[in-house]
């Protein structure tokens, strides 16, 4: 009798767990809202906010440091995230010069970043402080440099 007990406790918590996470989830679902315009989405959920964009004018802005000059934002290259008090922000760019100009362009940017390591086709910079980290990754495809800028940023909580 008390196996059986047990068994129809776990089988009972067990129930109610599903039932409680299927609640969380409707909500959540209900609660998230998707807008579009052009080709910027935005996603809101009660845990923050997703947006993707393919503008490289408000990709270089969300990033908040200098884009390589003459550099075009890769088709489907920008993303921007907020959690909390923290934001994300991604671009993918790329340009005919070489790797090692735009490398240099980056280091200079940056002269106290933590690691920078480049070879022959790559090259890696990542900096930050408390409250910003950046991570520049470059490399050769073809006859063309491309690079991703990778900005992690915490809000001040003012």
């Amino acid at each position: 009798k008390i196996i059986l007990i047990v068994i129809a406790i776990i089988i009972g918590l067990g129930i109610l767990s599903v039932g409680a996470f299927s609640f969380f989830i409707y909500r959540v679902a209900k609660n998230a809202h998707v807008s579009q315009n052009g080709d910027h989405v935005k996603l809101d959920t009660p845990f923050g906010s997703v947006e993707t964009s393919k503008d490289p004018a408000q990709a270089a802005k969300d990033l908040g440091i200098d884009v390589y000059p003459g550099a075009e934002v890769q088709k489907n290259g920008a993303s921007s995230a907020s959690f909390g008090n923290i934001r994300t922000v991604t671009a993918s760019f790329q340009t005919s010069d070489s790797m090692e100009k735009v490398c240099e362009f980056y280091k200079s940017r940056f002269p106290r970043a933590m690691t920078t390591s480049s070879d022959q086709n790559r090259c890696s910079i990542v900096s930050n402080d408390q409250k910003n980290a950046v991570t520049i990754n470059i490399e050769t495809e073809g006859d063309t440099t491309k690079f991703q800028i990778s900005s992690v940023t915490k809000k001040s909580s003012d």
